[in-house]
C-alpha cells in the first residue's frame, strides 16, 4: 500500500544465513487504528524476515528515501495506497521513520469513501497488514525464491 523506491540490502553469505531469517510473523502490520480521528498506525516492513514474496529488507533500506520523498521532506512523494493504485489514495502519511524493528507510520486517512471504508475493514480486522512497492537498488540473490521454499 506504501509506495516506496528504496534500496533493498541483502548482504548474505550463505543461504543458511538466509534460513535463520525465515520468520514466523507478519512483516507489515497494522497496529492501532482510531475510527474517530481516521488515524492508523503500524509498520509497513519490518527488517530481517523473508517476506511473502521472498525479500529481506535490512534496517537503512529506507533512509534515503524518507529524507527524499518522506512526509518531512520538501518534495513528500510517498503515499499510503490502496492496492498500490495511485488512483486510489487512503490518506496522508504524517510520520514516517526507521526504527530497530522496520518502518512504522501513522497516516491521517481521508473522509472519502475509500477511507472511510478503509478504516472499517482494519477496526473489524479485513485488513491486518500492508504490502509496499519498492525498487531494488543492490541485491545478494542466494537462492531462487521457489527453491528455497521448496527446500528451505
Amino acid at each position: 500500500m506504501a509506495k516506496f523506491y528504496a534500496c533493498l540490502k541483502t548482504n548474505f553469505t550463505s543461504v543458511n544465513e538466509i534460513y535463520l531469517y525465515k520468520a514466523g510473523h507478519i512483516g507489515a502490520s497494522i497496529k492501532d487504528v482510531d475510527g474517530k480521528k481516521g488515524i492508523v498506525t503500524g509498520y509497513f516492513a519490518s527488517f530481517n524476515n523473508v517476506d511473502a514474496d521472498g525479500d529481506i529488507i535490512r534496517k537503512g533500506a529506507f533512509t534515503k528515501s524518507i529524507q527524499e520523498w518522506g512526509p518531512q521532506s520538501t518534495t513528500p512523494r510517498i503515499k499510503h495506497l490502496m492496492n498500490h493504485n495511485s488512483s486510489q489514495p487512503l490518506g496522508k502519511i504524517t510520520m514516517l521513520w526507521e526504527d530497530t524493528k522496520g518502518l512504522p507510520y501513522e497516516s491521517q486517512v481521508g473522509t472519502h469513501t475509500l477511507g472511510a471504508d478503509f478504516v472499517k475493514m482494519v477496526e473489524s480486522g479485513l485488513i491486518t497488514e500492508h504490502s509496499i512497492g519498492f525498487r531494488t537498488m543492490k541485491r545478494n540473490q542466494l537462492q531462487d525464491y521457489e527453491e528455497y521454499t521448496k527446500e528451505p
